[in-house]
């Protein structure tokens, strides 16, 4: 539990930090670039593809191919309640997803290889006794670069209220 704690709060700092604006370099002391400030079409459209594939998967039952998307550490968080992927799974096989909805799905570099996917959710689903889970939340998603493939890392939904 504490290894969760610690992984959320430097989650936290970390996003806090990436909103910060860097101090203006003086003349001749400029430090070139550490990346560029986008990711290439690919990285982005790879990245909005398997976020959509882990809720088709997850909607499907494909969990084995959900099991497979996800990195081997990836976490998620539920509000007050913090997943490993193997608790994810697990909670899948029982939960239903009737239909859902992602839109204004936006790609945010952090780093050469850190990126977070953001994105609003509807979903008609509900779990094993038959609870009905947010219909609208708020998703973000930290994906991490191993070797050549982008994988999931930490998922984080905040209800939204109805306006």
């Amino acid at each position: 539990m504490k290894k969760s704690r610690y992984f959320v709060a430097a989650l936290s700092l970390l996003l806090v930090l990436t909103q910060c604006k860097p101090k203006a370099a003086e003349a001749g002391n400029a430090a070139p670039a550490a990346s560029s400030a986008q990711f290439s079409k690919a990285d982005i459209s790879n990245i909005t593809n398997r976020e959509v594939s882990s809720w088709e998967f997850a909607k499907t039952k494909q969990l084995d191919k959900l099991n497979s998307l996800l990195a081997d550490d990836y976490q998620a968080f539920f509000g007050k309640i913090t997943m490993s992927k193997a608790e994810v799974i697990r909670n899948f096989q029982v939960s239903t997803i009737a239909n859902y909805r992602l839109f204004n799905i936006r790609v945010k570099k952090i780093e050469d290889n850190t990126a977070v996917i953001q994105y609003e959710a509807l979903q008609n689903a509900q779990d094993q006794d038959g609870d009905k889970w947010v219909p609208n939340v708020a998703v973000s998603t930290v994906y991490a670069r191993r070797g050549n493939a982008w994988y999931p890392v930490f998922y984080h939904e905040t209800p939204m209220l109805k306006q």
